[in-house]
């Protein structure tokens, strides 16, 4: 007689993480297995060495944080939405599931493969938009095409997916790969809408786990907040209240865990100050998103066979890296030849009317009478970086603006009318919400020039 155990994974950051048999199944796929030989940080390991961490732990810390959150949203509003009973086992089930399945679609190092035009644009969907596919519908390509489809019963499989993704996003993998929309969108959105917020939202098990394991990685403590007390707090909001407040949001938190909320979202603005935008690491994506452009051109478009795409992972890119050893771009990334910053102006309040505006202006008319910069970027010597909250501009990046629009619950208040609201007048994070809608801006040329440049001023103070 054979019998079927859960099995453990030990996790630096969350301990032991226990995963039933059915999701071994999934975890023991090549498509799941891949994930292994994904960076979770793309270059931050040649700036932070620790960072060496894979989306393949990331997926399985998340999906461990879902079934927390699930668990503990049990009597605290989640029944409005998924009833006790056979219902609710289905449904965590599912959220797990969704968890695991969230990244299957990264490219070779993970958001760093999707800058510029290595995506192709889904030809079917968006030919006048000439909008790109991302890692988000090559998830969905993958989910339904790989063998976890086999593995997975289809009602499952197919209430994960409407978990995980955007509908927006499943749609538009759908009719790009011409398999039947109706067969794979659910219909019942309100149970799948709460269980992505779970997954996906401000306060969501993605975001819980990549800053903490970020931070462990990395070596720093940006990262760090109190994970239990957070989970501890959360609960959902009644429908009423949703629709009294206009809230898009469902998952809030008790009064009591208002201020680990805020530091959740702290956290999130420093790690992408600090580690996420650091002024080397992004210059060492622009070097690796110009030598992936030359060694492959694009990824292989969504397709009903996701093989092609899954043959690129990490190790595979760096093997074909090895013919291109003498090309600028390499010697940028793995030579430690990468162009080096010449001017920056970081943390732009954009709440300032035409403060941007000005600061791109100057940083521009000095780097030309400075440097001609405008030629050094045509001949591929020169990059002008810019981050913006409001995604205006032609930067490659656009930093993730927090709108703090989660609600909170104060079971003090007297009045039940008022016991939800939005942390308002008692929250930090409301009275100073600016501080998240900022630009950066900074310039990087050829090391070869930029230290030409040094010794031409060397001599200019020694003479």
């Amino acid at each position: 007689m054979t019998t079927t155990m859960n099995k453990e994974f030990r996790d630096p950051v969350h301990g032991f993480i226990k995963v039933d048999p059915d999701e071994m199944r999934v975890i023991d796929t090549r498509a799941f297995q891949r994930l292994r030989n994904i960076r979770q940080l793309a270059t931050t390991f040649l700036v932070y060495p620790g960072a060496n961490h894979t989306r393949f732990e990331h997926s399985i810390g998340v999906m461990h944080l879902s079934g927390l959150i699930f668990d503990e949203l049990v009597g605290k509003g989640l029944e409005q939405y998924i009833p006790k009973g056979k219902d609710q086992n289905f449904y965590r089930k599912a959220l797990r599931l969704a968890s695991l399945i969230h990244d299957l679609g990264h490219p070779p190092f993970s958001h760093a493969g999707e800058e510029g035009d290595l995506m192709p644009i889904m030809k079917k969907v968006a030919a006048k938009t000439k909008k790109r596919a991302n890692h988000e519908h090559y998830s969905v390509c993958i989910a339904l095409t790989s063998e976890i489809r086999d593995r997975v019963d289809n009602g499952l499989l197919k209430t994960a997916i409407n978990i995980a993704f955007k509908p927006e996003v499943l749609e538009e993998t759908l009719l790009e790969m011409d398999l039947p929309v109706g067969e794979w969108m659910d219909a019942d959105t309100e149970k799948t809408a709460i269980l992505s917020e779970i997954l996906t939202g401000e306060l969501g098990s993605d975001r819980m786990d990549y800053l903490l394991r970020d931070s462990v990685y990395t070596g720093v403590k940006y990262g760090i907040f109190d994970l239990a007390r957070l989970v501890n707090t959360l609960r959902i909001a009644p429908k009423e209240k949703q629709f009294e407040l206009q809230s898009d949001k469902a998952l809030g938190v008790e009064l009591g865990g208002l201020h680990v909320a805020e530091s959740l979202v702290i956290c999130r603005y420093h790690m992408f100050i600090q580690v996420y935008y650091h002024k080397t690491r992004r210059i060492l994506d622009y070097h690796l998103e110009r030598l992936m452009k030359e060694v492959i051109g694009q990824f292989p478009p969504l397709a009903r066979s996701s093989d092609p795409y899954l043959n690129l992972d990490d190790n595979r890119m760096c093997e074909r890296f090895r013919d291109f050893r003498t090309h600028p771009h390499y010697q940028g990334l793995f030579d430690r030849r990468h162009f080096k910053m010449i001017k920056e102006r970081g943390l732009i309040d954009l709440e300032k009317p035409g403060e941007f505006e000005e600061a791109l202006r100057d940083i521009k008319n000095d780097l030309k009478n400075e440097w001609d910069f405008d030629v050094l970027q045509k001949e591929g010597k020169a990059w002008l970086d810019v981050i913006d909250t409001r995604g205006e501009t032609s930067g490659i990046q656009k930093y993730p603006k927090d709108t703090m629009k989660f609600l909170l619950y104060d079971e003090a208040e007297r009045n039940p009318d008022k016991q939800w609201k939005y942390p308002a007048s008692c929250s930090l994070l409301a009275k100073h919400s600016k501080i998240f809608n900022i630009a950066m801006i900074r310039a990087y040329v050829d090391r070869g020039l930029w230290e030409k440049g040094i010794n031409e001023k060397t001599k200019e103070v020694l003479t």
